[in-house]
């Protein structure tokens, strides 16, 4: 063990996922979802870990977060829909831009179990929408502000990893896996 930082006791919470992030001068940062937000923890001198951010969110055991370029995604099963966490201001500044999306105008959601981002875009997975199948995001355009290009809704979606073109599915509650062409974001 190089460091600690007891983030359990310092917020009174629980932790749950976890991601990593280097800014462009090299310095690592730790993501960490917590039962009641996200601590961004630098990480740079691994034997003196320093909570820099903590972005509060509403109590839920399950946060997952990941990163697609200076940008955080981070789903909750908590009704805050996707947090998105702009880390290109670190290492000068800790004042990180945030904002939440929810879906696109008259088809909304606002809980999600999962995700994971690659190229440019972020595939939503258990959203508290139809059968809580894959949404994807495109991120590229505008990372603030997600554009929904696409949906798989055949079943439900507890996890997914992406790969070129190619999504692979677990299907927790059907007990099977799928693998999805998503060469057309918009027709998985």
């Amino acid at each position: 063990q190089l460091g600690y930082l007891d983030l359990p006791t310092n917020h009174s919470t629980k932790l749950n996922g976890i991601w990593g992030y280097t800014d462009e001068l090299g310095n690592e940062y730790a993501l960490c979802g917590t039962e009641d937000g996200v601590s961004i923890v630098d990480i740079t001198i691994p034997a003196n870990p320093t909570e820099i951010a903590f972005i509060s969110g509403q109590h839920s055991i399950w946060r997952e977060i990941k990163t697609n370029g200076d940008y955080a995604y981070v789903t909750t099963e908590a009704a805050e829909g996707l947090l998105i966490i702009d880390l290109s201001p670190l290492p000068g500044s800790t004042a990180l831009p945030t904002a939440y999306y929810t879906g696109p105008v008259g088809n909304p959601w606002n809980t999600a179990h999962s995700l994971f981002a690659t190229g440019g875009y972020v595939y939503i997975n258990g959203s508290g929408r139809g059968n809580g199948g894959l949404i994807i995001l495109d991120v590229a355009t505008d990372p603030m502000n997600p554009i929904e290009v696409g949906e798989f809704d055949t079943w439900y979606v507890h996890d997914c990893y992406v790969r070129n073109d190619t999504a692979y599915l677990a299907h927790i509650y059907d007990g099977f896996f799928s693998v999805l062409d998503v060469t057309d974001k918009s027709n998985p």
